[in-house]
């Protein structure tokens, strides 16, 4: 017996695939300060550093020394979820 959900439709693939996103935004969101999750949600959304840092009023070293942290800080919170 595995573990892992079988889905018999790709709807329910989609459904399973939204949960786990959310989920996962969820994490990210609970493991940053407000401020470095505005910064990783931008970058998500496209944005590059300089825009970052203008939209959030910081320099763009700055932004891209928190964007090294929240990677860190990432990889340490979802490493926790995969033991």
């Amino acid at each position: 017996d595995s573990l892992t959900p079988t889905f018999s439709t790709t709807e329910e693939a989609g459904v399973q695939e939204r949960i786990d996103a959310e989920l996962l935004f969820e994490v990210i969101e609970s493991a940053l300060k407000e401020q470095d999750f505005q910064i990783w949600k931008l970058e998500k959304e496209g944005y590059k550093d300089p825009e970052i840092a203008k939209k959030l009023n910081m320099h763009p070293k700055t932004v891209a020394n928190r964007k090294s942290m929240i990677k860190k800080t990432i990889r340490e919170k979802l490493g926790k979820y995969n033991r």
